[in-house]
């Protein structure tokens, strides 16, 4: 009995195996692929006014007097939304100094008349300011970016 192994085969093989090996070690081009899903998710809840969870803002009262859309008067918070990797840990968030992201994702109460407005959150934290809550939407998405990622590494 003989065994015939295909040299070229076999060289492409492991040329393969040490790309894949590279990738799994360092898996960087993955966590650009998950922080560009989580920004590109997050955006889409913004612009559709719905939370992380699916659930519609209630509309702004400049929304009910004269259209529009709620948390989009100038654009600039829809803008805000940033995403960076560092190590292991991939960061979504809201990266700028505008002062009414806070209020809005949390809720507030009015000085004024003291009224509870409800928050419209745009990030999947709950609770705690650190505590994720992310969606079973959000988690899908990311395993169909690791699904992809995986079959480009193994046609």
């Amino acid at each position: 009995m003989a065994i015939n192994i295909n040299v070229e085969y076999g060289q492409a093989l492991l040329k393969h195996l040490d790309k894949l090996k590279k990738e799994l070690i360092k898996p960087v081009k993955l966590k650009r692929e998950i922080a560009g899903y989580l920004k590109s998710e997050t955006q889409d809840k913004f612009d559709r006014e719905i939370d992380p969870w699916g659930v519609p803002w209630i509309p702004s009262q400049r929304v009910l007097a004269s259209g529009g859309k709620t948390l989009y008067k100038t654009g600039r918070l829809a803008a805000s939304f940033a995403v960076g990797m560092e190590g292991e840990n991939i960061f979504l968030g809201q990266m700028s100094n505008v002062k009414y992201f806070p209020p809005h994702q949390w809720g507030y109460t009015t000085k004024k008349s003291k009224k509870k407005v409800k928050p419209r959150p745009m990030l999947p934290l709950r609770g705690g300011h650190n505590e994720v809550d992310l969606p079973l939407s959000y988690e899908s998405g990311i395993k169909t970016v690791i699904q992809k990622w995986l079959d480009e590494l193994i046609p």
